[in-house]
């Protein structure tokens, strides 16, 4: 009879289960500071190199634009920062990859664009930064992902 525990003449091992360990909420508010300022940063850059490439006239009609639209204008960016992010490395953004931690979805994978997608849209729900002062943020809650310790990683 022929052995089932065989896969292409290899034995059969069970994978390691990884526990995931969640983020503090210490380290996700200093991913909250480290993208802001990050956010920042980049965009004055960009805004330096827009500047440099169409003139100085274009920082002077942004000087002049309305509460409201600074409101959108600032959103629109920080939506593509987050999104961009979180897409491109992986569950990180600047923030992340300083503390050390990653988002994840339900199965701790690294999430698809779609659910990167609707994290990043979860997040421009008022009151969302406060909702860490719960168990999780509502931007994870909704999006069904978790901020994890990418260097504390254990198996079980």
């Amino acid at each position: 009879m022929e052995n089932n525990d065989q896969i292409l003449d290899q034995p059969f091992q069970e994978e390691e289960n990884e526990e995931l360990i969640l983020a503090s909420r210490g380290k996700r508010f200093a991913n909250f500071i480290i993208d802001r300022i990050a956010f920042y940063i980049i965009f004055f850059a960009l805004s330096m190199l827009v500047a440099m490439i169409i003139g100085p006239d274009i920082l002077n009609s942004m000087a002049n634009i309305n509460r409201f639209q600074d409101y959108l204008l600032t959103a629109l960016f920080m939506f593509v920062y987050y999104l961009l992010s979180e897409s491109l490395m992986r569950g990180r953004t600047i923030g992340k990859l300083i503390t050390k931690t990653r988002v994840v979805d339900e199965y701790g994978r690294v999430p698809d664009f779609s659910v990167t997608l609707k994290r990043t849209a979860c997040r421009f729900v008022p009151f969302d930064a406060f909702s860490f002062l719960g168990d999780n943020g509502w931007h994870d809650d909704w999006s069904g992902t978790k901020v994890i310790e990418v260097s504390k990683k254990r198996f079980v």
